[in-house]
């Protein structure tokens, strides 16, 4: 009986690391010398070798203990022959964020950094059922929807959880019967922690009175995750013809006018790619009051880093990400950083054609001055082509409709910190060719966008 459970337990894990069919056969798992982990670690040693797997410790810094289970780690992943790297964290939590969440954020730093130096297919971690049930009724208490119920995804993005249908009781089982060792965490008795909470006092003495209550889980979190598969097949047909303008998604009145408000939630939390991450509903909630009550120029943050703009009757959807300059230099080129530049071309008057998004100005207006790329700041002020007075850059900006994204990311070309150029919209007066002029030079702006392809990935 015990190596027949066994067998199941052993092929069900490989049955379903072939089903993943890896390109290159490398995983990385995450070893923290605990139970689950280490019955993970056993697990992968039993696979063909075909697969090459890598071990993975993350000393957070945060226990006296942290050394101890390092050299736990170190040594059964030499048992198992397995390659295992150490990553410690030297990062200060934040004051206003808790133990659980800072060592969280430091663990995924350094599984994406070696799931990229390893070239891994995959990154395994030992998940089960019983820590989806806790999930669920934690995100429940949260009053998150559909995606708290679906609980912990299977997979997500390189990271896969291969026993997340086993009971911890299996586990428990196939560690006795193969003497798997592990270290116990000392923690994980800590009530005062909001998961061990919900396992010690409520799905412990739940359990006892209802075996079947994780299989029952199990069955609702499947239901909720192929529903959750048809609702992400219906978002797409929806969202794919959303078109991109200056690296931000637009989300225009006509379209709007389609849905109901929360609708538009879902939506905008499909397109920012965090349609498999639970909300909150006080989260939610706030949400729903910005999109119905919000005035124009008004701004909602979300949690993956990306800004929401009211843009009188449209929602502009943006990866809120700093733009720096950058020293580079290439002839014929005037850059502000790697995605940003103005190409500078001498042209004759024959090849002068204004039919095309370029600007032609007299080359001996700026003969022997500095150039520069820059973005625009508050008091700048040029004369704009066909004015004779100055104007400020603000100003110019608002009488164009340039929305708040566009303003902060609008570079101006300067000569002796004259402007002469607003990039890709007014040239300066100043600068203009005339009947006169003998020198021409075409001026082009070009601008490689990097956060189209952010969502686009989901729609090939």
């Amino acid at each position: 009986m015990i190596d027949e459970e066994k067998k199941n337990i052993y092929q069900n894990f490989l049955d379903d690391i072939e089903s993943l069919s890896l390109k290159n056969l490398r995983i990385l798992i995450g070893v923290s010398g605990g139970q689950d982990s280490s019955v993970l670690l056993h697990l992968c040693s039993m696979l063909p070798r075909k697969f090459r797997v890598f071990g993975l410790y993350v000393n957070h810094n945060l226990r006296n203990s942290a050394i101890a289970e390092e050299e736990f780690a170190k040594k059964k992943s030499k048992i198992y022959n397995i390659p295992i790297y150490i990553f410690r964290s030297q990062a200060v939590k934040p004051r206003n964020q808790s133990i659980e969440m800072h060592a969280r954020k430091i663990r995924y730093l350094a599984f994406e950094k070696y799931i990229k130096k390893l070239s891994c297919d995959i990154f395994l971690t030992a998940h089960h059922a019983n820590d989806n049930l806790e999930t669920i009724l934690m995100r429940l208490n949260d009053g998150a929807g559909l995606a708290g119920i679906r609980g912990i995804p299977k997979r997500n993005g390189f990271y896969y959880r291969p026993l997340l249908n086993f009971k911890k009781k299996s586990l428990e089982d196939f560690q006795k019967n193969e003497n798997v060792d592990f270290i116990v965490d000392e923690t994980n008795t800590d009530v005062s922690i909001k998961r061990n909470f919900y396992r010690h006092k409520l799905v412990a003495p739940w359990e006892n009175q209802a075996p079947k209550l994780v299989d029952n889980f199990i069955s609702i979190s499947k239901k909720a995750a192929k529903i959750e598969k048809r609702l992400t097949s219906v978002l797409y047909l929806i969202c794919k013809d959303i078109n991109f303008e200056n690296d931000i998604l637009k989300l225009k009145s006509n379209f709007l006018n389609n849905y109901s408000t929360n609708q538009k939630i879902l939506i905008i939390k499909y397109l920012v790619n965090d349609f498999y991450n639970p909300w909150r509903q006080n989260f939610i909630n706030s949400l729903k009051i910005w999109i119905i009550k919000s005035k124009s120029g008004s701004r909602y943050k979300l949690f993956n880093n990306y800004l929401l703009l009211k843009n009188r009757n449209e929602i502009l959807i943006k990866k809120n990400t700093l733009i720096k300059k950058e020293l580079l230099n290439k002839k014929g080129k005037l850059y502000f950083n790697k995605h940003n530049f103005v190409k500078i071309n001498k042209v004759s008057r024959k090849q002068i054609n204004f039919s095309q998004n370029n600007e032609y100005i007299d080359e001996k207006y700026i003969q022997n001055k500095k150039l520069n790329l820059r973005l625009w700041k508050s008091g700048d002020s040029f004369r704009p082509l066909g004015m004779k007075n100055l104007k400020k850059i603000s100003d110019f900006l608002i009488d164009q409709k340039i929305n708040c994204f566009e303003k902060e990311k609008q570079l101006v070309l300067t000569a002796d910190d004259e402007i002469i150029w607003v990039c890709n919209h007014r040239l300066s007066d100043n600068v203009k060719i005339t009947y006169k002029t003998e020198s021409f030079l075409e001026l082009s702006f070009k601008a490689r966008f990097k956060n189209e392809s952010i969502f686009k990935e989901k729609f090939n």
